[in-house]
C-alpha cells in the first residue's frame, strides 16, 4: 500500500494474490477487494486467483467489488457500487454492473 492512502470502514481485502494499491488513494467504506473468484467458506484450496494492481491516486466509491485479474490505471474514478471485472484505463471513470467506462 502507497503512502498517503486511505481505507474506509469496512472494506474486505481477500488476498490469495499479489494486491498492490499507489499512493494518495481512496478506498471509500465497504470496498470488498477479491483476488480469488469467490471467499471460501471453509477453509480449502483456492483454485482461482488474479493479482490485483490499484494504481495512484484512484477513487473508489462506496460499496464497490474489485475482482481477480485487474489492473486500475492512474487518477481512476470507480463509481459507488460498481463491480469492476476488467482492468479500469488510466484517468476513466467507470461504473455499474459489471463497471463500464463513462468517460
Amino acid at each position: 500500500m502507497g503512502s498517503k492512502t486511505y481505507i474506509g470502514h469496512r472494506a474486505h481485502l481477500h488476498a490469495f494474490a499479489d494486491v498492490t494499491i499507489g499512493d494518495e488513494c481512496v478506498l471509500a467504506d465497504n470496498v470488498l477487494i477479491n483476488s480469488a473468484a469467490h471467499v471460501p467458506f471453509a477453509i480449502q484450496e483456492v483454485r482461482s486467483a488474479g493479482t490485483i494492481s490499484i494504481g495512484n491516486r484512484v477513487f473508489i466509491g462506496q460499496n464497490v467489488s474489485i475482482l481477480g485479474g485487474v489492473t486500475i490505471g492512474d487518477d481512476a474514478i470507480i463509481g459507488a457500487g460498481a463491480v469492476v471485472t476488467r482492468n479500469v484505463p488510466p484517468g476513466s471513470v467507470v461504473a455499474g454492473v459489471p463497471a463500464r467506462e463513462l468517460r
